[in-house]
C-alpha cells in the first residue's frame, strides 16, 4: 500500500475510532512527519493534531529534531491546544529560532490563541536574553493591552512593570491602578 493510501486509511480508521489512535498508527505517523515528501508530513501531521493530548505530546518530543517546514506547519496547529505545553513549546521555539519568516510564524500563533499565555510569558521575560525578550515584547504588544487588562488588574504589584510600561505605554498601566 503506497504511504498516501496508508495516511488516508488511518485518518479514515480515526473516525470510526472517535480520534483514537493505536501504539504502532501513531509510531508510524510520527515516523511519516520525517519524510522529504510535503503531502505525507502533512497529511500526517493533520491526523496528529486530532489525536489525544498524550499523542500531542509524543510529537512535541519530537519536534525539535524535523525540519523548519513541518516545525512551521506545527505552530499554526498547536495554537489551538488546550493544554499548556503546546504554548511552553511554541514559546521556547520563540526563544531559539533564527528564521525571520519562522519567528513570524510563531508570535502570529501566540497572538492568536485563545489559550491564557500570559503567565508562560510573564514566567519567560525573567531570562537574559535579550533578543527573546524583545519578541516576547512584541507579542505582548500584538496581543494588546485590552486582552490581559482584566487579568492585570488583579495583581496588588505589576509582573515586570517596567517591560509592560515599555510595551503599552504609561497611561495604559497607569489605568489599572485608577480601577
Amino acid at each position: 500500500m503506497h504511504i498516501i493510501q496508508y495516511l488516508e486509511h488511518i485518518q479514515s480508521s480515526i473516525s470510526i475510532t472517535e480520534g483514537e489512535l493505536d501504539e504502532e498508527e501513531e509510531f508510524f505517523l510520527i515516523d511519516a512527519l520525517s519524510y522529504d515528501d510535503q503531502n505525507v508530513w502533512s497529511l500526517a501531521s493533520l491526523i496528529l493534531s486530532q489525536g489525544s493530548q498524550s499523542t500531542i505530546l509524543n510529537v512535541l518530543d519530537e519536534l525539535p529534531d524535523l525540519s523548519l517546514e513541518v516545525r512551521m506547519l506545527w505552530a499554526s496547529l498547536l495554537f489551538q491546544m488546550p493544554f499548556y505545553q503546546p504554548y511552553d513549546y511554541l514559546l521556547q521555539e520563540l526563544r531559539t529560532a533564527t528564521h525571520p519568516p519562522y519567528i513570524e510564524v510563531l508570535i502570529t500563533c501566540l497572538e492568536q490563541t485563545t489559550y491564557f499565555v500570559l503567565p508562560l510569558v510573564f514566567l519567560q521575560l525573567s531570562v537574559d536574553d535579550r533578543t527573546y525578550r524583545d519578541r516576547l515584547k512584541q507579542l505582548l504588544k500584538r496581543m494588546g493591552f485590552a486582552k490581559f487588562k482584566k487579568h492585570l488588574i488583579l495583581f496588588p504589584e505589576l509582573p515586570h512593570e517596567a517591560i509592560l510600561r515599555d510595551v503599552f505605554g504609561d497611561e495604559l498601566i497607569d489605568s489599572l491602578s485608577k480601577k
